[in-house]
């Protein structure tokens, strides 16, 4: 379901990418809203993977997961989840 050769562990990814989901927020928020409050570490992110100066993955290393490293199954049932959630 998931490709293993991105820096972050699967399941911060995907509590990331419900999140976004269910929060309808765009990448840029997705970034904002990790970055604040230390809530990437909260949700399992390992803060020495970050790059320098930042506090979250960026907003390309996520768009790049979601685009690159989620199958379209991997997909299909995180959105089918946060419809179920909401």
């Amino acid at each position: 379901m998931l490709r293993h050769l991105f820096t972050y562990t699967a399941a911060p990814t995907v509590r990331a990418l419900l999140y976004r989901d269910l929060a309808g927020l765009s990448w840029n928020e997705l970034y904002e809203f990790l970055s604040t409050d230390d809530r990437a570490v909260r949700l399992g992110f390992t803060p020495t993977k970050f790059g320098p100066y930042n506090t979250a993955p960026t907003r390309q290393t996520l768009t790049k997961i979601w685009d690159h490293n989620l199958s379209a199954d991997a997909k299909r049932a995180l959105l089918s989840l946060s419809e179920l959630v909401a």
